[in-house]
């Protein structure tokens, strides 16, 4: 058996990594060059289209040598996107590189939230899962990856309540669900769960980087709108929002491997990933499933809103799960909304299509899943 690897001719590694949005003003950029590279081109600015198409207006622009991987863009301005790319010069032409951003520190709120899970005894966290510099959300009922009922974040350190001082001070709290309620639970790459009854230690090692490798999803039973993801953003400032969210996920391959994620099962895309107002009312089914008058077709404990003074200004559609190991690699959904100070709900919708999705381990248990890893909130203006 012989094996080959084809080489892209692309830069890669890119520092500041692409998924950071709290770098510093005077950060310098670098890249690990292709194998086939004899040297560089870079682009940098402000204007993502711009530097995606290479225009030579509106940014700087630098030819390096093999050997000098880096670049000084000098002082950077607080609270901006900036975007990059660097094209390789090969023996075969020019690799065009991919397109990164980062966001650098200060200006609106920025709040980055990954989910990670707990070692069994809740004492510290499962190495491999949490995303350096980032806000963790690793609750206790997490820890055996089990299904569980919401999650409220963050909370006091004796974990007694929700604490109203909001996520690093903001006075920003959250709750997550699924669509019907006693679903959600944490998948990690690598990681197996003790058991199929929940409870137990989970063990493995993690594989890949730690965005990538742990989500939240519904563990059991979905189907129509029990699949769904329910994220309730709580106490944001008015103001206009953009809101990154990352899908990326393995699913069990067959009955006796449930309790571990390993493969790649073709689950459809997310029909749309949205902003919502919070309602007034509790969402519900009633017996033969039917939405009942005024309220959403869910079985999901959620806190009452207000059912106004949200509006989605761009929601995203036909989101496609990924399979991939590097938070490089990953591609967020984008949604954009503005708030008057309501609470917002954010609905990762599952596939409803019929026929539903089959359950890759056990069958009879049909019906896709809404994906979410982690996610980035940003103040785009108040």
């Amino acid at each position: 058996m012989w094996k080959f690897q084809v080489l892209t001719g692309k830069a890669s590694k890119p520092s500041p990594d692409a998924t950071l949005r709290n770098v510093a003003t005077d950060a310098k950029l670098s890249w690990t060059k292709s194998d086939l590279a004899i040297s560089h081109e870079l682009y940098f600015g402000t204007n993502a289209k711009q530097v995606e198409n290479g225009a030579l207006s509106s940014k700087v622009y630098g030819k390096f040598a093999i050997g000098n991987e880096s670049f000084d863009p000098g002082p950077l301005k607080e609270g901006t996107y900036y975007y990059w790319r660097v094209d390789e010069k090969t023996p075969l032409g020019t690799a065009k590189g991919d397109l990164w951003k980062f966001r650098t520190k200060g200006g609106g709120l920025l709040l980055q939230v990954d989910l990670a899970v707990k070692t069994c005894d809740n004492s510290k966290l499962y190495p491999g899962l949490a995303k350096p510099g980032w806000t963790i959300w690793a609750s206790n009922a997490w820890a055996d990856m089990y299904m569980h009922d919401y999650q409220i974040f963050p909370l006091k350190a004796d974990g007694s309540g929700l604490d109203e001082g909001g996520i690093d001070g903001t006075g920003v709290t959250l709750w997550l669900t699924t669509g019907s309620e006693g679903q959600l639970g944490i998948g990690a790459k690598g990681i197996c769960r003790d058991n199929l009854g929940g409870e137990g230690c989970p063990r493995g090692k993690a594989e890949g980087d730690p965005i990538a490798n742990s989500w939240a999803y519904g563990v059991d039973w979905v189907g129509p709108y029990a699949g769904d993801m329910l994220l309730v953003i709580r106490n944001l400032p008015a103001g206009v929002y953009e809101l990154n969210s990352y899908h990326n996920f393995w699913e069990p391959c067959t009955q006796s491997t449930r309790n571990c994620l390993n493969c790649i099962c073709g689950m459809p895309p997310m029909p749309s990933v949205s902003a919502n107002p919070l309602p007034s009312r509790l969402l519900s089914l009633d017996a033969d499933g039917n939405p009942l008058p005024g309220k959403m077709a869910y079985r999901a404990r959620l806190p009452e809103g207000t059912g106004k003074g949200v509006k989605s200004i761009q929601n995203a559609y036909n989101v496609a799960p990924q399979h991939v190991y590097k938070d490089s690699e990953l591609v967020p959904s984008v949604i954009k909304f503005s708030t008057d100070g309501s609470d917002v709900l954010v609905i990762y919708q599952a596939d409803r299509s019929e026929p539903l999705y089959p359950d890759c381990a056990r069958k009879g248990r049909e019906g896709a899943r809404g994906i979410l890893n982690a996610f980035e909130l940003i103040e785009i203006s108040k």
